[in-house]
């Protein structure tokens, strides 16, 4: 009776234990949103209401492998985030060097031009202190009439440069929006990180070398060829591009993706197997359905069916292996 009491207090002990630990990580999740530091408004309020849904996402895991999946969802977010955020504080340096190099050339230009401007003021302010202690009439009208031409042509000059400083600091603004706005594209546009083959081949072997495990994610999709006879290239490179940005979504935003043959893709994934295999079914729920494209100038939609598996690699095992193992559900996916 003592030992089973001592069980069931040790039980109780480990339940009050990890039920304090889900609620120390539901706090870390909900006050990683509460607290967020806000450079974009619109890009935190997206933080916040993504980080809600994986919040709701842990407080409904019910097994191991999905617990795994929301703490590789919530890294997800904070690498997302702070990738974002330090884009837009890049661009926001942009544009504080940017204004700050403006007002610095408009203010050198007007103080260079001033100077001379004042000089050429004061050389006729002197010359008619000199007439007007002259008596002879025809020389202080003279000394008028110079300075007063002399002035004008000052004023004009005064205006031209000020134009032209104008024009300077609004081409110099022009010239910063184009490139923050090429930056912001890039830095939204998912296909920019969609390697070669012969990237990812090299990533693989660099991998193996290391020695060290790791994972590789490969995605396949069904009846590609079909697809392909009944669509243009334009129209499903587009899909293609928004598939890589679902995927970086929905598993992580750093995530190294490629083309790895003509329907597939494949991805580096450093984690165990097992988490790696429910990234898979994430990874295929996520990518199956419908994408918005344009055909012939004309919108449209096309349906994807995403198949997706993963095979480790071991420490000790050897490359060849390795790559036996990936030609292997290459093929099992084309069957499937």
């Amino acid at each position: 009776m003592i030992s089973i009491r001592k069980s069931a207090e040790e039980l109780d002990r480990l339940d009050n234990l990890r039920q304090a630990m889900a609620d120390c990580y539901s706090v870390a999740i909900y006050s990683s949103a509460e607290y967020a530091v806000e450079v974009d408004g619109q890009q935190a309020s997206r933080f916040r209401e993504r980080l809600h849904a994986v919040g709701e996402r842990w407080k409904a895991a019910a097994d191991p492998g999905e617990l795994r999946m929301v703490g590789q969802s919530f890294r997800g977010e904070l690498r997302d985030y702070h990738r974002v955020a330090g884009e837009s504080l890049e661009v926001l340096r942009k544009e504080v060097e940017a204004a700050a190099a403006a007002i610095a050339s408009l203010a050198g230009g007007i103080a260079s031009h001033g100077a001379d401007h004042e000089k050429q003021l004061q050389r006729e302010l002197d010359q008619l202190a000199i007439a007007a202690a002259s008596d002879d009439v025809t020389h202080i009208r003279s000394a008028i009439q110079t300075a007063i031409s002399q002035i004008h042509a000052a004023v004009v000059e005064m205006q031209l440069a000020n134009r032209m400083v104008i024009a300077q600091l609004q081409d110099e603004i022009r010239l910063l929006h184009r490139e923050i706005d090429s930056d912001r594209h890039r830095a939204a546009n998912p296909a920019a990180w969609l390697r070669t083959r012969r990237q990812m081949e090299q990533k693989i072997d660099d991998a193996l070398s290391s020695r060290k495990p790791f994972c590789l994610l490969l995605i396949a999709i069904s009846d590609w060829r079909s697809v392909v006879e009944r669509y243009s290239c334009a129209s499903l490179e587009a899909a293609i591009q928004e598939m890589i940005g679902r995927l970086h979504a929905a598993i992580d935003p750093d995530l190294i993706v490629g083309r790895w043959g003509e329907e597939e893709l494949v991805a580096m994934l450093y984690v165990d197997p097992a988490t790696a295999i429910a990234i898979s079914r994430q990874a295929a729920s996520a990518l199956s359905g419908t994408y918005l494209i344009e055909e012939n100038g004309e919108p449209g939609t096309v349906e994807l069916k995403v198949k997706a598996g993963v095979i480790d690699r071991a420490a000790v095992s050897e490359p060849s292996g390795f790559r036996n193992k990936l030609a292997a559900l290459a093929a099992a996916l084309s069957k499937a």
